[in-house]
């Protein structure tokens, strides 16, 4: 059974200016830096018109790791993280998934983001097929999903700040 998710963010600028931050290569860049350090990779960026398309690895180090994850797989977690984003009538919508290497798990999900001042809304699924632990795995994830998303925006925030004459 899977675990659903929702949460939604809220940003000091507009959904245009969003948009023009999700278009730069170097924002993703510097995101994964900021949010992952040395653990995360930028794999694909490409746009197209008024499309983004974002490859990512993420890793969590074991250290970092509950206990139920590691005795269940050892090692760093990868995730493999992919999105497609679109800008159209003001808005921007997106698809993603993830997965983690090495573990029967995955989520699945959408974000849209609107307003004069922008408010990303995030919904989705997250399934770890895993007998007997996989729900308490779920519940995890889904706490870090929220702070990985909180931590994005806030990042975000600062990036904009910092770039205000890119996009």
């Amino acid at each position: 059974m899977a675990t659903r998710f929702e949460h939604s963010v809220d940003y000091p600028f507009s959904t245009a200016r969003l948009w023009e931050l999700f278009s730069v290569e170097n924002y993703w860049i510097d995101l994964l830096k900021e949010i992952n350090g040395d653990y995360g990779v930028l794999e694909e960026f490409t746009r197209a018109g008024d499309t983004v398309t974002v490859a990512m690895t993420q890793s969590i180090p074991e250290a970092k790791l509950p206990s139920i994850i590691t005795t269940v797989r050892r090692g760093d977690l990868k995730i493999p993280r992919r999105f497609t984003l679109k800008y159209a009538g003001g808005n921007i919508s997106g698809d993603t998934k993830a997965s983690v290497s090495g573990v029967s798990a995955g989520i699945t999900g959408s974000q849209i983001s609107s307003g004069d001042k922008a408010s990303t809304l995030y919904r989705g699924e997250i399934k770890v097929s895993i007998p007997f632990v996989g729900g308490k795995i779920e519940r995890i994830v889904k706490n870090e999903l929220v702070d990985l998303f909180n931590s994005e925006r806030d990042e975000t925030i600062s990036w904009e700040s910092r770039n205000r004459s890119q996009g």
